[in-house]
């Protein structure tokens, strides 16, 4: 060791072995601080891809029903609710959307905490919507149902469809949100620094 330090320092070099023994402890602790530390944050973004993997699914989902809700419901209201001739199209789609979002309710459950209730009564709506119209069709198709005068309006049931579309649009953001903060957190720290900064600045102008 000698040697090496007169080849690199010179042959007048005094060796402050102290110093060398501060360092090297110091160079181990932090080695000893990084190595949690990365595996920590590998733990995180995989956590976080888990996430956006669902999300993106449910968004999917829930994007199919955004769009044939409205339609579903303004069918409904031309035919005053009278659904057992022809129930239309619109509403068909309607409740196949509904049923797709169901069927994604394992990956809702994979989405974080936060968005939990969210994704939940959406599901939850989806599932009363489409077994409000189907009750409705085998009532009116029922013997019981012929003999009662055509309902004018439906009031729950276009409850039940604006509240399915709000809670719908309310998740499709979140699924965006955990989307991008996904993209956020597979950036390097220092790019995350200088975008958090480039955010605060713009926010205060």
């Amino acid at each position: 060791m000698n040697e090496i330090v007169e080849f690199v320092c010179g042959s007048d070099c005094q060796t402050n072995w102290s110093a060398i023994s501060a360092l090297a402890t110091t160079f181990a602790v932090m080695v000893a601080l990084w190595i949690p530390l990365s595996e920590r944050r590998i733990r995180r973004l995989e956590k976080f891809e888990r996430e956006a993997r669902a999300a993106v699914l449910v968004n999917q989902a829930i994007s199919g029903l955004l769009e044939v809700i409205p339609l579903a419901m303004a069918k409904i209201d031309s035919m005053d609710g009278v659904l057992i001739d022809e129930p239309g199209i619109e509403i068909l789609y309607g409740l196949d959307e509904c049923e797709i979002v169901i069927e994604k309710e394992a990956f809702v459950h994979q989405l974080p905490a936060s968005c939990l209730a969210s994704g939940e009564l959406t599901v939850t709506l989806a599932k009363m919507w489409s077994r409000q119209i189907e009750t409705l069709i085998d009532f009116q198709r029922s013997n019981a149902g012929r003999q009662v005068s055509p309902p004018k309006n439906i009031p729950f049931t276009s409850s039940l469809g604006s509240q399915l579309y709000e809670s719908a649009g309310r998740l499709r953001e979140l699924c965006n949100g955990i989307k991008l903060d996904y993209e956020n957190a597979q950036k390097p720290l220092a790019v995350r620094m200088i975008c958090l900064l480039y955010t605060s600045d713009a926010a205060d102008e």
